[in-house]
Order: structure tokens, then C-alpha cells, then sequence
């Protein structure tokens, strides 16, 4: 069984997430999308607001919260692939979702 949310972001993780993960002894999965929009929202804003891209941009400390808490995968969203290519292939070189 795999939960996932949408409720990634930089600043918290809704603890409800994996509050409920832990009790049902299931996995996590984080959706890039959390503020309904058409890309990543972080530090609480809205969509598009995780630049800018790199190793130590709001994007790559989105990716490691989400790996930090319980995340074992993340769907990321197609305009965030193309927003942030420097902050995804941080988070492969640091392994933050390993292949399966």
C-alpha cells in the first residue's frame, strides 16, 4: 500500500501524512504539485516559486524534505522537469529517491 500527497513543500510537512503512513506501516509518495497549480510551490507560495534552479535552490530542499520525511518516491510534475534540471539531477546524484 503507498500513500501519497500533495502537500510537499519547503517550510513543513503536513504531519497527518506521515502520521498515517506510520500507523498503516505504508510508504510515502510526494507529488511535486502541492498548491494546485501547474508546477511546485515552496517556502509556502504558490506555483512556480521554487527558483531559481541549482543544488541549493528552494526545488532541491523541496525534493529533500519529502525524502527526509518518508518519501520513497516523487511524481514530479512535467513543467517542473523542465523548470528544474539542475535541483533534479542534485537529488539523483544525492540519492534521494533511489531506483527500486
Amino acid at each position: 500500500m503507498q500513500l501519497q500527497a500533495d502537500f510537499l513543500d519547503t517550510q513543513a510537512i503536513v504531519p497527518e501524512v506521515t502520521c498515517l503512513a506510520s500507523q498503516a506501516g505504508d510508504s510515502v509518495g510526494w507529488q511535486s504539485n502541492k498548491h494546485g497549480g501547474t508546477s511546485a510551490g515552496c517556502d509556502g507560495g504558490g506555483a512556480g516559486t521554487c527558483g531559481p534552479d541549482g543544488t541549493a535552490s528552494p526545488f532541491f530542499r523541496l525534493l529533500e524534505e519529502g525524502s527526509q520525511n518518508r518519501g520513497e518516491y516523487v511524481e514530479i510534475w512535467s513543467a517542473d522537469t523542465v523548470r528544474y534540471p539542475l535541483s533534479l539531477d542534485a537529488a539523483k546524484s544525492a540519492g534521494l529517491y533511489p531506483p527500486r
